[in-house]
């Protein structure tokens, strides 16, 4: 049949896409229809360049039948121009409305309305072709001796697109079923189509080919695939990075609060996907979503809702990634609804382009910002314009440039359009660029192909593909034998669920040029094919390089431009640009005109909450992470940056109020030794010292005196040593500590004053006995003191003092230490250990050898005069217990300076109130009432004792 012209891969994916609409016809009825008689009908119809049928149902398959034929039906409606090897440009001429039944039918393109962009395009595409075919002279010529042609066609619509692609591709079908085609019948190369929506249809058709394809407006990231779109290349930069360039206006701005609206078409979806993903890593928040209908009668209300939605949102931002075709049916509604104030966010779709701009009342609606496609001016193509319209008006063709081989074929409709004279905006020029630089890239792939370099270039057949024909005899038969059996019990079943049904516009036909079989072969990179160089293509146009990476993608960035009202008159004004590699924005933000209710010359906030101050932390009160209440930090916590959920810890050594965005240096505290209390503490030290040491001085002059012989005699001067040495253990607690400071500090005390407590306690021991307990146990006090009792008990019970000591010491030495867990705000520089269990066990001892002290010297309070101490050593250990309570207490509560001076005090009481109890009325008697240092004094008041005592 006919129909089977048209490669397998075409006839299954048009015999899916126009008899979707009839969900009860499939493949076999499509194909019985056209051989009824409404195909002749329709066949005698199709004298136009497009074919029209009554039956609008099996109008699209009538197409693909009558394309596949021997006898072509389309024309090429608009340019043609003979050349060596011809180039294919898809551009929309015309603007169509879909059909309201939502069929494929296809409509004649001239009962469109006249698209003056598209326009534009077919001329740039004309221009650089031509200005290729002239290069001459001492400008060396990119095509030497070969000559370029073109034939345009207008895609006004899908179904046009797809009668276009079908047509380039029967040229490549019936060139290969030619024996020895002449040179360049067939296309080298397709430029367009201007969607994303007709680019995703048509690059997999061209695909199947390996046809390059090349699209100047075609920015869908999905396009990307190689996998998918294996020859597709594209001279404007892909989604992905204008996606990147609108989240670097977001997050320089900080519009964190915004709505998001795209198109109903692969456009818009596919970057409203990216953006909303790309959006939640930059804090990002989208208050509100949708997607962008086409305006009819029946949705107005539905793009009056969003509309509303947006205005309830709060949102100061709204991003617009879509085409200029909704946004053109999109904005009458905001300015219906009276939204000002606004920022518009948009994509090169739609904000350089001056339909957008001619809505009236559209300068109403706030601040428009956003990107567009870089380019240069193309030397001469307004020029050349000028002169296809001057020759429109007056129809004289003699000044439209032409090539003296080959015939230029005009229509009457390019002409028509050439003479509504359509201005040159910044949209047309950028996406003009963007052709011009495509037709270039297939010239110098060419140029490589044909191998140029080396002066003329060499004539010959080229094919899109890289396959080349291998003669049979270059076959290797694979015999039976040599084929491996698979066993059904190596076979593994799949679960229905685990597979996957494949679409069928995602099954690729393997042609058969693609078979390996007994008779034929093909193998790849023959020097001939164009794909290739097309790949590795890199020229320079202008200031700019260009060149293609491994995804087909140009290397460019994006402008960014914002609008400028003077009255009525609109112009757009750069800005700023974006680089990708590396990802730079560059923005000049005094050159943008900010229109909001607020301060004109400020920009405009959206967001949801403001930003916490420092020192305060976020906590999320919605769904949105972007709405929050702002918490202050509790002490020991800063936060020095916004956005944080949680504030951050001081180091140990530092520290910060509530609220800090910093920590500070903690206050080390210890008792300095030029601070004033001090400095009265080192007086007094001073003073016990002397006075210890002055005593010691005086008792040993006065040793053989009955005041010292009672007072123990030489003991007393051990225990004066040991005072002094317990009261030199106060300096240890000065200064910051040392390791020496700390071993010596609290067992020097401990040990110093035990030896002083066992003195006086044996002495008090004695008396007792000997004036109380002799005559009830003579003979065990008489041998206790003639065998050195006294001196034994001294011992004993100093060095029970000094072992607990060293084991304290030797199991858990004290060490410097700073103590950060007591003050939040300071560090406190002390000895370690000094609660600790061995700490507390030295305290016991002495605090058991003073209560044993004490109840001796107590009994002893009814004993004669000169040996009764009894009350002054009771006063003086009360004090020595009450200072050191005090200082227990204190130092639970409190550690700071004071605190360490309350210590040195108790030590120096310790030792003054022994010093006073004990020694004081001694020395007295010595230096003051000699009288009274006499043995008859002493014996008269042991008889007056004696005589009381009888009584």
């Amino acid at each position: 049949m006919v129909i089977m012209v048209v490669p397998g891969v075409i006839v299954e994916y048009f015999l899916v896409v126009l008899v979707q609409g009839h969900p009860h016809v499939g493949a076999s009825t499509a194909i019985h229809s056209i051989e009824s008689e409404e195909v002749g009908t329709c066949y005698r119809c199709c004298e136009e360049t497009w074919c029209r049928k009554t039956n609008k149902y099996w109008s699209g398959l009538l197409l693909l039948w009558t394309a596949a034929g021997p006898e072509p039906v389309s024309q090429r409606d608009g340019l043609k121009l003979q050349g060596d090897y011809y180039i294919s440009g898809f551009f929309p001429l015309h603007d169509m409305e879909g059909p309201s039944s939502g069929w494929p039918i296809l409509e004649d393109c001239k009962e469109g309305t006249v698209n003056q962009h598209g326009y534009h395009l077919a001329q740039a595409m004309r221009f650089a072709v031509e200005e290729i075919n002239r290069r001459s002279g001492p400008r060396r010529p990119l095509l030497p001796g070969v000559r370029l042609g073109y034939r345009l066609y207008d895609v006004c619509s899908l179904q046009a697109s797809i009668l276009a692609t079908i047509d380039v591709l029967r040229d490549q079908e019936q060139g290969d079923q030619r024996a020895s085609p002449p040179p360049g019948q067939d296309t080298v190369a397709v430029i367009g189509p201007d969607s994303s929506s007709k680019t995703m249809a048509l690059a997999v058709l061209t695909g199947a080919y390996l046809v390059p394809q090349i699209s100047y407006e075609s920015s869908n990231e999905r396009l990307s695939n190689k996998k998918v779109y294996p020859s597709f290349f594209r001279t404007i930069p892909s989604d992905k990075i204008q996606v990147a360039a609108l989240i670097q206006l977001l997050v320089r701005f900080r519009w964190t609060w915004i709505a998001l609206l795209g198109s109903d078409n692969a456009y818009g979806l596919q970057g409203m996907q990216s953006l909303s993903q790309q959006a939640a890593y930059h804090d990002i928040c989208i208050a509100y979503q949708a997607v962008l209908p086409k305006r009819t009668a029946t949705n107005a209300q539905t793009l009056r809702d969003m509309v509303d939605r947006i205005l309830k949102t709060n949102v100061e931002t709204v991003v617009l990634f879509s085409s200029k075709s909704r946004v053109k049916g999109f904005f009458p509604i905001v300015v219906e609804r009276n939204v000002t104030g606004k920022v518009w966010l948009g994509t090169e779709d739609w904000v350089p382009a001056a339909l957008i701009a001619e809505i009236p009342g559209v300068s109403t609606i706030g601040t428009v910002l956003g990107v567009s496609v870089k380019y240069d001016a193309i030397p001469g193509f307004g020029e050349f314009e000028r002169k296809m319209s001057k020759s429109a008006d007056t129809g004289d063709f003699s000044e439209v440039p032409s090539s003296p081989i080959g015939e230029c074929l005009q229509t009457s409709d390019m002409y028509d359009l050439a003479a509504g004279q359509h201005p040159l905006d910044t949209y047309d020029m950028a996406s003009s660029y963007n052709v011009y630089r495509a037709v270039y890239a297939v010239a110098h792939a060419l140029r490589r192909t044909l191998g140029c370099d080396g002066g003329a270039c060499r004539m010959r057949q080229v094919h899109p593909w890289q396959v080349r024909r291998v003669p049979p005899w270059q076959v290797r038969r694979v015999h039976p034998w040599q084929v491996r059996r698979v066993h059904p019990w190596q076979v593994r079943r799949v679960p229905p669920w685990q597979v996957r049904r494949v679409p069928p516009w995602q099954v690729r036909r393997v042609h058969p040029w693609q078979a390996v079989s007994a008779c034929s072969s093909f193998t790849f990179s023959h020097p001939n094919q164009l794909l290739p160089w097309l790949r590795k293509v890199q020229f320079t146009v202008g200031n700019s390089s260009m060149y293609f990476d491994e995804n087909g993608d140009p290397p460019t960035g994006y402008d960014i431009v914002a609008w400028i009202w003077r009255g009525n008159n609109w112009t757009i004004r750069k800005v700023g640009s974006y680089t990708p590699l590396p990802s730079t924005l560059t923005l000049d933000t005094s050159r943008i005109e900010w229109s909001h209710p607020g301060d004109p010359g400020s920009v405009p906030l959206s967001i949801c909450s403001p930003d916490c101050d420092f020192g305060h932390r976020r906590l999320q009160t919605g769904q949105h992470k972007c709405c929050f209440d702002c918490l202050a930090c509790p002490a020991a916590t800063f936060l020095n940056k916004t956005g944080a959920t949680s504030c951050q810890p001081c180091p140990e050594e530092e520290w910060a109020p509530p609220k800090s965005e910093a920590c500070l240096r903690r206050t080390v505290l210890f008792l300095a030794w030029d601070a004033p209390l001090s400095i009265a503490l080192l007086l007094l030290l001073a003073a016990t010292l002397l006075l210890t040491t002055a005593s010691s001085v005086v008792l040993l002059l006065h040793l053989s005196t009955p005041v010292v012989k009672s007072a123990g005699g030489r003991t007393c001067l051990l225990m004066l040593a040991a005072l002094t040495a317990a009261a030199a253990s106060a300096l240890c607690h000065f200064g910051p500590p040392t390791r020496p400071g700390c071993l010596l500090k609290r067992p020097l005390f401990v040990v110093s004053f035990a030896v002083c407590l066992a003195c006086v306690t044996v002495r008090a021991f004695q008396v007792v006995c000997i004036f109380k307990l002799s005559s009830r146990l003579p003979r065990a006090y008489d041998t206790w003191a003639k065998n050195r009792g006294p001196e034994c008990t001294i011992l004993l019970l100093s060095g029970t003092a000094l072992g607990v000591s060293l084991l304290r010491v030797a199991a858990d030495p004290p060490r410097p230490a700073a103590d950060l867990r007591f003050y939040p705000d300071h560090v406190v520089l002390e000895c370690s250990n000094t609660l600790s269990p061995g700490a507390s066990a030295e305290l016991a001892g002495a605090a058991l050898l003073s209560g044993l002290c004490f109840s001796l010297s107590y009994m002893g309070k009814d004993l004669p005069a000169n040996y009764n101490e009894a009350k002054c050593v009771a006063f003086s250990l009360v004090v020595c217990m009450v200072s050191w309570i005090g200082y227990f207490t204190l130092h639970l509560v409190s550690r700071d300076p004071f605190t360490m001076a309350v210590n040195v005090f108790a030590i120096l009481s310790s030792v003054l109130g022994v010093f006073g109890g004990y020694f004081l009325p001694k020395v007295y008697i010595i230096l003051l009432r000699p009288q009274m240092n006499t043995s008859a004094h002493f014996q008269n008041c042991i008889q007056m004792y004696t005589m009381n005592k009888q009584q």
